[in-house]
Order: structure tokens, then sequence, then C-alpha cells
């Protein structure tokens, strides 16, 4: 609707739109102008061409035609060229617009989530402290726990493996991992988990004194 009224408020649109809605296919506008340009050939032809002779009367509208012809394909050609490249920018646009609307909502949920992180109750942060101090992205939970999948619901944690049991047979619970953007984030605040000032400064610590991981078998 906004395209049909700016085109409507230009004149060049509007113009084009004319040519547009006037325009004969490419194939026909070819075969017009290739059939009157034979035809008019055959006007030069010398008298005792009966054909020629006849055809001397439609000489101009011969020529018209073929003049026609080509330009009903030249304005054609065009109209498609120019409409082509206006849809290109036009989708160009959109595809911006789109992200900056796209990148605005994920700001606005992670603002949100962010923000769940400081309301986190007494229960949901004895989850998480494991997470922070021991420096691993994954434990083992309960499917069961309230508190779990409150965090799960809120896309702070993600169930990423199957079952655990131990020697007895008994389910320990499932592995969930803590998001990226938690993770970071409650690694850059740890107050809100009420760690110690310092809590983070062990953890970190460990890892730089933790081996390097194993490197990948080679490929078969």
């Amino acid at each position: 609707m906004a395209d049909e009224t700016s085109g409507s408020a230009n004149p060049f649109i509007a113009f084009v739109h004319a040519l547009r809605d006037l325009r004969v296919s490419p194939q026909v506008s070819l075969s017009i102008a290739v059939t009157s340009a034979v035809l008019y050939a055959l006007t030069l032809l010398p008298a005792s061409f009966v054909i020629g002779t006849a055809l001397q009367v439609w000489r101009p509208w011969l020529a018209l035609g073929f003049v026609g012809g080509l330009a009903f394909f030249a304005v054609g050609a065009f109209v498609d060229s120019w409409t082509s490249r206006r849809n290109s920018t036009q989708a160009a646009r959109d595809r911006t617009q789109q992200a900056h609307v796209d990148a605005t909502r994920y700001e606005r949920a992670l603002a949100q989530q962010i923000e769940f992180l400081s309301q986190l109750t007494v229960h949901e942060q004895q989850v998480l402290v494991p997470f922070i101090i021991n420096g691993r992205r994954t434990n083992v939970l309960s499917l069961t726990d309230p508190d779990v999948c409150t965090l799960v619901n809120r896309g702070v944690l993600h169930l990423v493996g199957p079952g655990v049991s131990n020697a007895m047979g008994r389910n320990l619970g499932s592995i969930y991992s803590v998001a990226d953007w938690a993770w970071h984030h409650l690694r850059s605040h740890p107050e809100l988990l009420h760690l110690p000032a310092g809590a983070m400064e062990g953890v970190l610590a460990r890892e730089r004194r933790a081996p390097p991981p194993a490197p990948l078998p080679p490929a078969p």
C-alpha cells in the first residue's frame, strides 16, 4: 500500500506504471517489428513482383509497425529493468529493516532475561551456583525440580543429555547446560548468586592451571 501511495505521489513512478500497464510482451513487440520490416522490404522490390506492388499502399503503416514494435520492445525492456532494480532495492531495504527489528527484539528479550537473573530466588541461585563455582557449563539436575523447570522455561538452562544413573541404578537426574548469555553474565556478576567477591578469582585461577583439552583424533 505504501508503495502504491508513493508511486502516485511521484510523477516518474506513475509514468513508469502507466508504461507497464500499456506494455506489450517483448515477443509480440519483436514479432511486429520483424514482420513489418520484412513486409516493408518486399515493397522495395521491382514492380514485377506482385506482392511488393500490393504492399505499396501499406508502406507507411509497415514503417509505423516497425518503429512501434521496436519502441514497445525498448519500453518493455526499460520497465522490466527499472522494476527489477527497484524491487531489489526495496527487498534490501526490507531486509535491513527486518534485521534492525530482529536485533531490537533480541536486545529487549536479552535485557528481560538479564533482569530475571537479578531476581533469582534462593533456590534458583543454589541451582546455578555449582555451574559458576566449578567453572563447568554442564551439571546433573533433577527433571522434577521446579526451580530447574523455571530456569529452563526462562532460557537460563537447556537440557542437553539423557538421564544419569549411579552404580546402583538410581536415577541421579539429567544433564543440563547453562545458556551462553547467562554463563557470561553470571561470571561477570557473581554477586547475583550472592557469591563472595573473590569467588571468581579462584575459578579463573583453576581454569588457567587446567591442562589444555586433548586434541581430537585424526579423521579416518
